[in-house]
């Protein structure tokens, strides 16, 4: 198998040609920059060889994500594990994306896929996507006071879950966070631990849509923020 590496744009991109296969996979060979509970997509360029127009399927494979990290395969806005795209004779396709959850962890992490002709499944390329999740920038404060300072949820919109930043100045009242639906109804509700700094809040059984969290100080609501979940 011949390889080359092309450099557009800052990027290095990995182009695989075989004469055992008749398409071209492109994708970035350098780490994806993000930042926790951020999502970013790259692009993956398909290129069809052949005189005929091709039924190419790409698969998410097992990977080394951490346990809040997701990727998925996007075609026109869908979204899914495994896609099915349609390359004409001499095309290069544009339209397919890798997206990538970053989670609540930084480090490096990894995701595998394979693409494979669906006429003949032997005509296969696996590759991998590597990701670098950085530690956010300091969130702005929502609510300051002379007993808890509490930073912006992130990321918004939630996936699977999302997370508070907070730091308490003064240990002796209780602080609670809740969560409510459009309608009013609690659907959560935390405690904050003055030796913690950091509140982790699930959203994986949330329904898509507009919630609002509040700060309660001694059961007195003093700040109310929107968030918004989606799936």
């Amino acid at each position: 198998m011949d390889m080359k590496v092309w450099l557009s744009l800052a990027f290095a991109l990995l182009w695989t040609f075989s004469q055992a296969q008749q398409f071209d996979v492109i994708y970035t060979t350098e780490p994806i920059k993000t930042s926790i509970g951020e999502t970013v997509q790259s692009n993956l360029r398909l290129r069809n060889n052949d005189t005929k127009t091709l039924t190419l399927a790409i698969r998410k494979l097992p990977s080394s994500l951490g346990s809040t990290q997701r990727t998925q395969i996007c075609v026109k806005d869908v979204c899914a594990e495994e896609v099915t795209v349609k390359v004409e004779p001499g095309q290069t396709l544009n339209d397919v994306l890798i997206s990538f959850y970053a989670g609540l962890s930084s480090g490096l992490s990894a995701s595998r896929f394979i693409i494979f002709n669906k006429s003949n499944p032997s005509e296969s390329y696996e590759f991998d996507l590597s990701f670098s999740i950085e530690e956010p920038e300091e969130r702005r404060s929502i609510y300051t006071s002379g007993l808890i300072t509490l930073h912006d949820v992130y990321p918004n919109p939630a996936v699977e879950s999302a997370q508070v930043d907070y730091k308490i100045h003064e240990a002796k009242p209780t602080y609670i966070v809740i969560i409510r639906n459009l309608l009013g109804n609690i659907v959560a509700k935390y405690t904050l631990d003055p030796l913690e700094g950091k509140l982790k809040m699930r959203t994986d059984d949330l329904n898509t849509g507009i919630y609002f969290f509040s700060l309660y100080i001694d059961n007195e609501s003093v700040m109310t923020h929107k968030m918004m979940v989606k799936k």
